[in-house]
């Protein structure tokens, strides 16, 4: 395991999970240890957490072997029981992008849909968060946790 996630972690825990934290708010953009760690530990959580990606799962790679496609699938199957045990982590999931991009196919094998399983877990937020309108809506939907 990484020391730099291990790290960012620690932090996190110190900081934002104590008891004693103010802090109301923590917006993660693709932070996917910080996300794991909070999923493996529930009972860290004292405040409202947004998880914002534009990718879901461990996609496949070119030239993937057998134990390359396990692996996947394994890491995937994690990731899906985490989330669907423990939905209070995240409050709002925000996918930016509107979905079209999102694979049919399955996370691996015996895994549901990449496609319909993220449209069961997140909301669409935009095509482009740099756009006002999508900006705009992205602060609309968090605003509602604060």
């Amino acid at each position: 395991m990484s020391t730099c996630p291990v790290g960012t972690w620690a932090t996190i825990v110190r900081s934002v999970a104590s008891k004693k934290s103010a802090w109301a708010l923590v917006i993660a953009d693709s932070a996917w240890h910080i996300d794991h760690y909070l999923h493996q530990n529930p009972e860290l959580k004292r405040f409202g957490f947004v998880w914002l990606s534009d990718q879901v799962g461990f996609a496949p790679t070119v030239d993937e072997t057998e134990r390359d496609v396990a692996l996947r699938a394994d890491a995937n199957a994690e990731m899906i029981e985490l989330v669907e045990r423990y939905p209070r982590i995240r409050d709002l999931a925000l996918f930016l992008g509107d979905g079209r991009a999102l694979p049919e196919e399955p996370f691996g094998p015996g895994l549901p849909s990449v496609r319909d399983w993220t449209e069961r877990h997140f909301a669409f937020a935009a095509d482009d968060p740099t756009k006002p309108a999508e900006a705009t809506r992205i602060a609309e939907l968090i605003s509602r946790l604060i």
